[in-house]
C-alpha cells in the first residue's frame, strides 16, 4: 500500500481545476473517480497490484482464480449460529483463532460477511450490521476478521462467548461487481498442510497438456501439483495438472494480478450534524412525529414513545427542515449512534421485535439496528444516504403496551479522505491524471464539460503508464538495441 493520500490527489486535482472549495467538483465525486482509476491501472498493469497468497485448491483440475477482494458475485450462502452442528470455540489459549465450525460452510478466504440477530444474543464479541472477512481455515471451519489484511494474516475477532437463543446467521455480504483478473503464475507447491514448502510449480499452455496426455483431466490424484496452465480467455479460472484428490487437496503459492478494493472514507469523527439539543431531548420531542395515535412525550429529557394503535410507534425526517444541521448527501455513508431501551407497561413480557431504523420514507426500511434491548443500551447503524431529504428513522415492531425510550442521538458521515491509496506511490500521478480526465469529461449544470482537457489528461493517463513501463524495465526510449549480427 503506498503512502500517498487519497486526499492528497484530490486537493492536487482541485488546484488544477481551480476548485479548491469542492464547489464544482465535490470530493464525494472526485473519490469515486480516484478507486475507478485504480482499477483501471490495475487492468492496463496486471503488476500494479500483484499479490502472492497460499492457495488451497479443490477436487479435479479447474481451479477458481483469487482476486484478493472477494469481489465475484456468488450465490448468497449463509448459515445459523445456533443449528446444532455449529460449534463456536472460543475458551482457547490467548493468540489462537477463535472458530466457528460448521459443517461445508462454502464461504472462501477474505469473503466478505455480515451477522444478523434475531432475538437473544450473538457471540460476544460481535456485532450485527458490521462488515467482517473470513479466514477460511478449512472446508468446517472459519474465523472471522475486522479487515482483508487482518484475514489474511489469520488476525481473528475475538469471541468471548457463544451465541444466546434467537436466530442468528452469517450471511455473504458482496457488493461489488465481478471483474476479469490475470493469473501471474503459480510459484511452489505448499503440500497438504499450507505451510511445508514443496517444489515449485512448471507452467504449461493448456494445448500443450492437451497434446501431452489427452485424459489429463481424469488421470491419477496427487495432491502435489506437476503443472498449472492458465488461458486469457478464461480470466477466473486455471488448471493443475495431476487432478487434487478428494480428500486432502494440496495447496500452492500463487502470485496473481489482483483488482484492489475501492479506498473508503473514514468517519471524520467530527461533530455530530444531528442539531444541538435535539439529540438528548433537552425539551420536548422537536421534529419527531408518532404514527397513528401513538403518544410520544419528553421524559427526563429522552424521547419515550408508547404504543396505542401502530407499530411503526414514531419517526424523525433526516434531514435540515428537521432535526439535522444539514440535508444528507446521497452516496455518502453515514453512522448513526444512539441509546435505547425498551418495556411492556402492561407487566407482561418484553416486546423482542423493536427496532429503530433507517430508511427512505415511511415503509422502505434500507439499514435494521438490533433488536432493542430491556435496558439502556448503545447502538449503531450505518447506511447510505439514498436521498438528501426524504430519509427517514423510525420505530418498527412496537406492540400493545410497548413503550420505548430514545436519547443521545449522533449522526457521523464517512467524510475523512486521509487514508493512503492501494497503489504504489509512483502512480499518484497516473491516478491525478485519471481523476482530472473524468471530471472534465462529466456534463452537468455545475460541472462542465470540456472535451479537449478530458482527452488531454486521459493521454496524460496513458503516457504515464507508459513511462512506468519503462522505468520497470530499466530502459530508456532512445536506448539502442544490439543488432542480432553483432558479434558478442
Amino acid at each position: 500500500m503506498g503512502s500517498v493520500l487519497a486526499s492528497t490527489i484530490m486537493a492536487d486535482a482541485a488546484e488544477t481545476l481551480l476548485d479548491t472549495a469542492n464547489t464544482r467538483w465535490p470530493d464525494l465525486e472526485k473519490f469515486r473517480y480516484l478507486n475507478a482509476g485504480q482499477r483501471l491501472l490495475c487492468l492496463y498493469k496486471p503488476d500494479a497490484y500483484a499479490l502472492i497468497d497460499t492457495y488451497r485448491l479443490v477436487q479435479g483440475t479447474k481451479q477458481r482464480v483469487p482476486d484478493g477482494t472477494r469481489v465475484f458475485e456468488r450465490p448468497a450462502k449463509s448459515f445459523d449460529f445456533v443449528d446444532a452442528d455449529v460449534t463456536i470455540n472460543n475458551a482457547l489459549p490467548e493468540g489462537t483463532l477463535d472458530t466457528i465450525t460448521e459443517a461445508d460452510h462454502g464461504f472462501e478466504m477474505g469473503d466478505k460477511v455480515r451477522l444478523t440477530n434475531a432475538g437473544g444474543a450473538l457471540p460476544t464479541g460481535l456485532a450485527a450490521a458490521t462488515t467482517y472477512y473470513v479466514i477460511a481455515l478449512d472446508p468446517d471451519t472459519i474465523a472471522l476478521a475486522s479487515s482483508m489484511g487482518n484475514a489474511l494474516s489469520y488476525t481473528c475477532v475475538e469471541i468471548t462467548a457463544a451465541a444466546g437463543g434467537g436466530t442468528h446467521t452469517v450471511a455473504r455480504y458482496d457488493r461489488a461487481l465481478a471483474q476479469a483478473i490475470r493469473l501471474i503464475r503459480a510459484v511452489r507447491n505448499m503440500g497438504t498442510d499450507g505451510v511445508t514448502v514443496g517444489p515449485a510449480i512448471e507452467h504449461c499452455d493448456l494445448d500443450v497438456l492437451d497434446s501431452f496426455n489427452p485424459d489429463w483431466h481424469e488421470a491419477s490424484s496427487n495432491a502435489e501439483v506437476q503443472a498449472v496452465a492458465y488461458d486469457e480467455r478464461f480470466p477466473k479460472q486455471f488448471f493443475v495438472y495431476p487432478p487434487q484428490p478428494s480428500d486432502t487437496p494440496g495447496w500452492i503459492q500463487i502470485a496473481y494480478s489482483a483488482l484492489v478494493e475501492d479506498i473508503i472514507a473514514l468517519y471524520s469523527g467530527s461533530e455530530s450534524i444531528w442539531d444541538a439539543d435535539a439529540d438528548v431531548f433537552t425539551a420536548g420531542t422537536y421534529a419527531w412525529a408518532a404514527n397513528g395515535t401513538n403518544t410520544i412525550a419528553n421524559a427526563s429529557n429522552r424521547l419515550r414513545v408508547t404504543y396505542v394503535d401502530d407499530a411503526t410507534g414514531a419517526y424523525v425526517n433526516l434531514n435540515d427542515a428537521a432535526d439535522l444541521s444539514e440535508d444528507l448527501v446521497p452516496g455518502l455513508y453515514y453512522k448513526l449512534t444512539f441509546d435505547a431501551y425498551c418495556w411492556n407497561s402492561g407487566g407482561g413480557a418484553t416486546p423482542t421485535t423493536i427496532r429503530l431504523s433507517v430508511g427512505e420514507g415511511a415503509s422502505s426500511i434500507q439499514e435494521y439496528s438490533e433488536y432493542l434491548s430491556y435496558f439502556m443500551t448503545t447502538y449503531e447503524v450505518e447506511f447510505e444516504a439514498t436521498s438528501a431529504t426524504a430519509m427517514r428513522l423510525q420505530l418498527s415492531g412496537m406492540v400493545p403496551d410497548s413503550v420505548v425510550e430514545i436519547d443521545n442521538l449522533s449522526l457521523d458521515k464517512r467524510d475523512d479522505y486521509d487514508v493512503p491509496i492501494n497503489l504504489a506511490d509512483k502512480y499518484q500521478s497516473a491516478l491525478r491524471y485519471y481523476v482530472l480526465h473524468r471530471c472534465y469529461e462529466k456534463n452537468s449544470a455545475t460541472s462542465p464539460y470540456d472535451a479537449a482537457r478530458s482527452v488531454e489528461y486521459w493521454n496524460l493517463f496513458v503516457t504515464e503508464i507508459g513511462r512506468l513501463d519503462l522505468l520497470r524495465k530499466a530502459t530508456g526510449p532512445n536506448r539502442k538495441e544490439r543488432s542480432a549480427n553483432t558479434e558478442a
